[in-house]
């Protein structure tokens, strides 16, 4: 059904494309100004209207479009409309076509790309039925994208509608509400803590030749836990995984989540805040300190530096159903092949995409995870007749769990916690971690079973208590960060 003309570097900009209508940050202003240009009639002050948009913007990225906003913004609305000669009228139409602007655009650049990559027609229609049930800074959250155009658009409408001194004061007033409320916001961020570090000095001897990370996108550990996954509850007997699971990084979205794995260290840092464009890691990287292959769909290829080398599946031709076997393959030839390359990165992508389909707690997810863990027991099990794990280490993780059919602001335990494996000669047999972690102490786990320098940077700590015949803890090693 899709063309061979399409390509690369064509899936890339339809990618880029699809992610500036789905980050909140960008779509709350294609949408608000829409929506405010098909409701508004009349003469405007054009400075007055430039100044509310500006004003409106600065707020809500002081908020960063935090849900608690919405909650402290209502006085702030409630007098615009009290005090300001604006008609309610305007404000309900305003409201309805912020919300026929929202499932136009979700339709067209989610739901229709979602259902070529899914060959099903029906999933456009059942995302925009489970965005109602959704709490998340991306265009698959009705709540938050209507909410967000609408105050943009409302706002600027209040600005364009000022007459008289006294419509400036109220205007400048609700503003400082607005202002206060993203404010408070911002501290009720959640805080991106990196562990308490606790990084030995690096062996001469590497534990391992080879480490190869297979990130599960979108494992959200309550699910994960309640499956049967023979390949999972294998590798945790003769390896060792974390109780609890690594906490993830905010925002929970795939590209920050998973340069924070890569740099091992916080968004704020490698700079990479969200799946939107014109962001690139601006730290040192795993890629950056060992030979390495990052492996997976085209926002692989987005939140790598150019650097570093990639290889990427395209979706829309293969489908989901077919990516992560092709990634396997090629990992499997490399592996023969690429006798340099000590680490090889897999972002394994099925099951997170059918979460964004269907629902985190739907058939098709908990069945994505099913044929998962299948691909990587065949995988480990082609290791096995290569002899390749007699010095290779694998290491199963996830970037971030999944709430409804979305992620990113960790106000919900399913999108903190991910789940994470170890498993190699030189790891302890069914070992339990119980130390709290962040997925940032894969990096510079990683970086330790290698024998290589920690990437600059990195906050992360080794989980050297599940490794065979070492301390468990160095207190002197030990450090306590402070919130960043």
């Amino acid at each position: 059904m899709v063309s061979d003309i399409y390509n690369e570097r064509l899936e890339g900009k339809c990618v880029r494309i699809l992610y500036f209508f789905n980050s909140l940050d960008t779509y709350f202003l294609v949408a608000g100004i829409l929506s405010f240009v098909l409701v508004f009639r009349g003469s405007v002050n054009p400075v007055v209207l430039v100044l509310s948009l500006f004003f409106a913007v600065i707020v809500a990225k002081i908020a960063d479009f935090y849900p608690i906003f919405l909650l402290f913004s209502i006085p702030a609305l409630i007098m615009l409309v009290a005090t300001l000669n604006l008609p309610l009228v305007i404000l309900d139409k305003l409201f309805f076509a912020n919300i026929f602007v929202f499932f136009i655009i979700q339709f067209v650049f989610m739901g229709v790309p979602t259902s070529i990559v899914a060959r099903d027609i029906r999933v456009s229609f059942i995302m925009m039925f489970n965005s109602l049930f959704t709490v998340a800074p991306t265009t698959t959250s009705f709540s938050m994208s209507v909410f967000y155009s609408l105050y943009l658009s409302f706002f600027m409408a209040a600005g364009a509608s000022c007459r008289l001194p006294r419509d400036y004061f109220w205007l400048a007033s609700s503003g400082m509400i607005f202002l206060v409320s993203a404010f408070i916001s911002r501290l009720m961020l959640p805080k991106n803590i990196p562990s308490k570090l606790h990084k030995p000095n690096i062996a001469q001897k590497p534990l391992f030749e080879k480490v190869v990370i297979l990130n599960i996108d979108g494992a959200r550990k309550d699910i994960f836990d309640s499956l049967d996954l023979p390949t999972m509850n294998s590798l945790s007997k003769k390896g060792a995984s974390h109780t609890l699971g690594l906490e993830t990084v905010y925002r929970a979205l795939t590209n920050p989540a998973f340069a924070s794995i890569l740099t091992g260290t916080t968004p704020q840092f490698h700079g990479i805040r969200n799946n939107n464009l014109g962001q690139s890691i601006e730290t040192e990287g795993l890629p950056d300190v060992v030979p390495t292959i990052v492996y997976g769909s085209m926002h692989v290829k987005h939140f790598c530096k150019k650097s570093w080398e990639t290889r990427v599946v395209l979706l829309a031709r293969h489908s989901v159903y077919l990516c992560d076997d092709m990634v396997l393959n090629w990992l499997k030839d490399d592996m023969l092949a690429r006798a340099e390359i000590r680490l090889f990165v897999v972002d394994l992508s099925e099951a997170d995409f059918l979460a964004h389909a269907y629902g985190s707690k739907s058939r098709q997810y908990k069945q994505a995870l099913i044929r998962t863990d299948k691909r990587i027991g065949n995988f480990i099990g082609w290791m096995e007749t290569k002899c390749i794990l007699d010095n290779t280490a694998v290491i199963i993780c996830s970037d971030h769990g999944v709430a409804g059919i979305d992620h990113g602001y960790l106000i919900a335990d399913p999108e903190r916690h991910v789940p994470f494996i170890i498993y190699g000669k030189n790891i302890k047999k069914g070992f339990k971690i119980k130390r709290p972690g962040k997925i940032m102490d894969i990096c510079c786990t990683v970086a330790y079973l290698l024998s290589i320098r920690y990437p600059a940077n990195s906050k992360g700590q080794v989980f050297t208590e599940a490794m065979e015949g070492l301390d468990p803890l160095i207190e002197g090693n030990m450090r306590y960060p402070k919130e960043i």
